[in-house]
């Protein structure tokens, strides 16, 4: 999830070298990632490396469910159907006619360092909210940042406010919290999605420890995650592909803990796009490695059905009763230069620094 002695020197070797035998994730279904005792090791936490799971109130609440793992996974140097040419993504399945995103340079290349921030009015509310997004991830190596409420000063504060969801490098295998403990870094080849933050963990499995859910690369998915208050607690989940509904991570933490860390979050903002505490200014070491579009937002928990029928449709006005009640941003189709609200709603980001991602295609 976040730098820890980073290794970029040896990138485009491992870029050759592929990853053969990585499971395929398929129909939202799961790998095995069996149970450890203790906390969390390989790799820690972000910003200085936690053990267990999230501070002020502990992790709790169901683990995902869902189908297995099939076989399939990386092959010569790229991932099925797709691969890293040149920094960017190919293959894995064209964009249909008119569609358009923005796809990111690969960690530590020039460019990578680009990011969408909504901030102060603009902001999509920590909690309770819906944002969904799809995205086609490119195969390297090391972390991966996406989806981020965190605090925009540069700094990382291992705080209860910060929630991230994306691919994280890792062996798969967790504790009873759902804590990875096997984290690779940044020369790992493989990854997982998690959920990240709250309290500096990296979750990539319910609390249980439920389901792991491997990322493959080269291939369109279409994510989503949501916050939401369940009585003192808040409850966070992560959908890897909302075409399984079951399938997710979940993680719930106590809401007074994010209240207070709410008081102390400096310059709050949602960012999809690198982490603001990594990057130089032109290169990130996370950035989100992949090709990003189809975004929708909601400052409400929509429900799993209504999250798929707003993510199929490509039209900028939302298709449900409760997305239309709740809109806070909708941009299916973005481009370099183009990032605005479609919706109505008028929450449009702003780009954190000079760098841009690419246009795709």
């Amino acid at each position: 999830m976040c730098a820890r002695g980073l290794v970029w020197a040896v990138l485009t070797g491992w870029l050759l070298l592929g990853c053969d035998g990585a499971a395929s994730l398929v129909d939202g279904g799961a790998t095995g990632g069996g149970a450890t005792g203790g906390g969390a090791t390989g790799g820690g936490a972000t910003g200085g490396g936690a053990t267990g799971g999230a501070t002020g109130g502990g992790a709790t609440g169901g683990g995902a469910t869902g189908g297995g793992a099939t076989g399939g996974g990386a092959t010569g140097g790229g991932a099925t159907g797709g691969g890293a040419t040149g920094g960017g993504a190919t293959g894995g399945g064209a964009a249909g006619s008119g569609q358009t995103g923005l796809e990111w340079p690969l960690n530590g290349v020039a460019g990578s360092d680009a990011r969408l921030v909504w901030s102060g009015a603009n902001m999509l509310p920590r909690c309770p909210h819906t944002a969904i997004w799809k995205a086609r991830y490119i195969h390297t190596a090391g972390y991966y940042a996406v989806a981020w409420h965190t605090s925009n000063d540069g700094t990382w504060h291992a705080s209860l406010y910060e929630y991230g969801t994306h691919p994280y490098p890792t062996t798969g295998t967790v504790n009873s919290d759902g804590q990875s403990t096997g984290g690779t870094g940044g020369v790992g080849l493989v990854q997982y999605y998690e959920i990240a933050g709250l309290g500096a963990s990296d979750f990539i499995a319910s609390p249980g420890p439920g389901p792991t859910y491997l990322v493959v690369k080269g291939i369109w998915v279409t994510q989503a995650r949501t916050c939401e208050v369940v009585g003192s607690t808040i409850r966070h989940r992560y959908w890897p592909d909302v075409t399984s509904p079951s399938g997710y991570i979940e993680q719930t933490v106590a809401k007074s803990g994010v209240d207070q860390a709410a008081t102390q979050a400096v310059s709050p903002a949602f960012i999809i796009g690198s982490s603001p505490w990594t990057g130089s200014g032109a290169a990130n070491s996370e950035s989100p490695n992949a090709v990003l579009r189809g975004f929708a937002f909601f400052d409400t928990v929509l429900s799993i059905g209504d999250i798929v029928a707003e993510a199929t449709t490509d039209s900028n006005t939302p298709i449900t009763t409760a997305g239309a009640a709740s809109v806070w941003y909708i941009n299916k189709n973005p481009t370099v230069t183009d990032v605005g609200d479609k919706s109505g709603a008028g929450h449009s980001p702003t780009w954190g620094n000079a760098q841009r991602p690419r246009p795709y295609p």
